[in-house]
């Protein structure tokens, strides 16, 4: 584009310039990454939560709904819909969340949940402040494009990456957010030496997005290299301290890369103990998992030997797609520098409570020094007796916190077990914290709102359906009034 400037001065000076716009400057390092994407067109999904003051109102309210969204002659909009049900509505005991993004995905979680009846009653007085237990996956929850859209369209989520990005520049010679927007064929996420610090900077920045809606935990568990994540929530180690415990632990630990293989396996630990015994020299459990899901760890060759003893036997294992040996005596070569490498860290007293699965319970700060963190990477991680002291302590709602989903299938009390048909992983904030949210929805109810508000919420306009009400009929007889009988 050109235009023209001319000036005519009163002593019969003229001027004339031609101006151009302006060269296109290359975008500095953050604004290149803040571009506007085809990921952030991508339409966000809606969340319905739906609540009665009994059972059999529940159960009509949803088929109310159902029909409701499906009358396609209605101008109605899901996202209005959904809208009124968060904001406009009181959060009544007999409670279900459903979430999608179109209107079919809606009506057919209802669907769902109506024919697996998984509405749940909200025993607990009103007055109640509900709890929530923050669960820390570890490795494999990692994905190719993991956060971008979450770092571009989340000022906290992205201010988190960043200072994590910072101090870990400080030992490390790459950049989280380079790997964050690598491509494809760049990306290094195979490597536990690249995973382990991406994974713990996008569950610090998640726990950052959902403190600013006023989610925050109130304990917190974490699983493996969560444990890191897990305990600077909680408070006991500083974010420089974590970061340099994730560096130094992911550095090791790529040393012993193509040693050994992983697999899960539907065993008790009791049972896979018994299964490993004549292999205990090569062989270790890596996790005890859950009641039936533990991990193995190894050299490869025996353990693919008991693994098709396994498959004669009809039990269930997967082999883990990556060529390390995590929590075996493979480990033991790295145990002492490691160890070494930590000895500058200073744990504090914990604000919350938090429960080591190096130990199986709550574990006191005096105790997290190095050696801690020796026994986190050789030792077996006790997930399953970890949960249950954190059971018994019954909190509310347990969020797992992480790129993904890796810990549905261990326990059913995770709320991370929402499916959405065809998506498993989602780069922007409304999704990825849908899929950490969902199912803790009906437990936490009115805590929930603000959340709604700065995530779920697309439209403002009030779009209600109208509630229903059990009708039951009550005669109430005046005994004065009925005629006694005389007595013979």
């Amino acid at each position: 584009m050109f235009a023209g400037v001319s000036s005519f001065g009163f002593g019969g000076t003229n001027a004339h310039v031609v101006l151009t716009e302006a060269p296109s400057l290359p975008l500095s390092f953050d604004e290149e990454y803040l571009t506007y994407t085809e990921t952030m067109a991508k339409p966000q999904p809606d969340i319905l939560t739906i609540s009665a003051q009994s059972l059999s109102s529940l159960q009509r309210l949803i088929t109310t709904y159902k029909e409701t969204i499906r009358d396609s002659s209605l101008d109605k909009r899901l996202a209005d819909i959904c809208y009124s049900a968060q904001q406009r509505r009181t959060h009544h005991p007999y409670r279900v969340a459903v979430v999608g993004e179109t209107k079919q995905e809606i009506i057919e979680e209802m669907e769902r949940i109506q024919r697996n009846k998984e509405w749940r009653e909200d025993v607990k007085p009103k007055y109640t402040e509900p709890t929530i237990a923050f669960v820390f996956n570890g490795q494999g929850s990692q994905w190719q494009g993991m956060g971008k859209g979450l770092f571009r369209s989340n000022k906290v989520f992205r201010n988190a990456v960043q200072k994590c990005n910072r101090i870990f520049r400080k030992f490390a010679d790459w950049s989280l957010i380079e790997e964050l927007f690598s491509a494809n064929k760049n990306s290094r996420l195979s490597r536990t030496s690249v995973a382990q610090p991406m994974i713990f900077a996008i569950q610090i920045a998640l726990v950052k997005a959902l403190s600013e809606c006023g989610i925050s935990p109130d304990a917190a568990v974490g699983h493996s290299l969560g444990e890191i994540a897990a305990y600077h929530v909680g408070g006991t180690l500083s974010l420089e301290d974590a970061l340099l415990i994730i560096f130094e632990r992911s550095r090791y630990m790529e040393m012993v890369k193509g040693k050994g293989k992983m697999a899960v396996v539907q065993l008790s630990f009791e049972e896979a103990d018994e299964f490993i015994a004549p292999y205990r020299d090569q062989l270790s459990i890596a996790a005890n998992n859950g009641p039936n899901s533990v991990m193995l760890s190894g050299a490869s060759v025996p353990l693919l030997g008991l693994l098709k003893d396994l498959e004669n036997k009809k039990v269930f294992y997967k082999v883990m797609d990556s060529d390390y040996a995590f929590h075996s005596m493979q480990m033991e070569s790295i145990c002492n520098p490691f160890e070494e490498s930590l000895t500058a860290i200073r744990p504090k007293a914990s604000e919350i409570p938090v429960y080591s699965t190096v130990y199986g319970f709550r574990h006191p700060k005096a105790g997290l020094t190095s050696k801690y963190w020796r026994r986190n990477v050789r030792q077996p991680v006790c997930f399953q007796e970890a949960l249950e002291q954190c059971f018994k302590d019954q909190y509310d709602a347990y969020i797992e916190i992480g790129p993904h989903q890796s810990l549905r299938v261990v326990h059913g009390l995770f709320v991370a077990e929402k499916r959405l048909p065809t998506k498993r992983h989602h780069a922007n904030l409304c999704s990825s914290l849908i899929h950490c949210q969902v199912r803790a929805i009906p437990r936490l109810g009115e805590r929930m709102k603000p959340l709604w508000y700065a995530l779920f919420v697309q439209s403002g306009q009030e779009e209600r359906v109208r509630y229903l009400i059990d009708r039951h009929s009550h005669i109430h007889v005046d005994q004065m009034l009925i005629p006694k009988r005389k007595l013979l």
